[in-house]
């Protein structure tokens, strides 16, 4: 092969890679990435809306001020006893919630899960409609003793040796 033979070659394959000329493709790849970053921040925006956020009784109250009336999901403890049916009701429900000494009134208007009890963990959605008062919309229960791993017993009902750690 000589060199104008190899020159030729080059050629043909700079023309194959070139760009055609009109500009079609330029603008479609344009499009494609407008439409790629109005989906990305989209999503972005959507994704900020729809958080919701988790406080204690004890946060919740302290920034009951700056929560406003937004919705959120708050935890505690049901305080023993507290839980009664408004009078004439069969679901609307109040109850009190405590953590670290602070309490909060709850009302909620629906079927409570079956691990509801006095004391169980409660996390709730809703909101504060008084410094000391939640509207539930939701409630999650959890009970202990049901979830709570058993401590494993070794063969034959040997316990683990005190002073290694498991």
């Amino acid at each position: 092969m000589n060199a104008d033979e190899r020159d030729a070659g080059v050629e043909a394959e700079e023309v194959a890679y070139r760009r055609p000329k009109d500009g079609k493709s330029n603008l479609s790849f344009v499009v494609a990435m407008v439409v790629a970053a109005a989906a990305v921040t989209g999503v972005a925006f959507t994704s900020f809306d729809s958080q919701v956020y988790f406080y204690t009784v004890a946060e919740a109250q302290a920034k009951a001020p700056e929560i406003g009336d937004d919705e959120f999901r708050i935890k505690g403890n049901v305080v023993r006893g507290s839980h009664f049916l408004k009078k004439g009701s069969l679901d609307i429900h109040h109850f009190q919630l405590v953590e670290a000494d602070k309490v909060v009134e709850v009302v909620f208007e629906g079927p409570l899960p079956d691990t509801f009890t006095d004391e169980a963990e409660v996390v709730a959605l809703g909101h504060m409609a008084a410094p000391n008062l939640f509207v539930a919309e939701e409630v999650v229960a959890k009970c202990p003793s049901r979830y709570d791993a058993k401590a494993p017993t070794g063969v034959g009902g040997a316990q683990h040796p005190e002073g290694i750690p498991r």
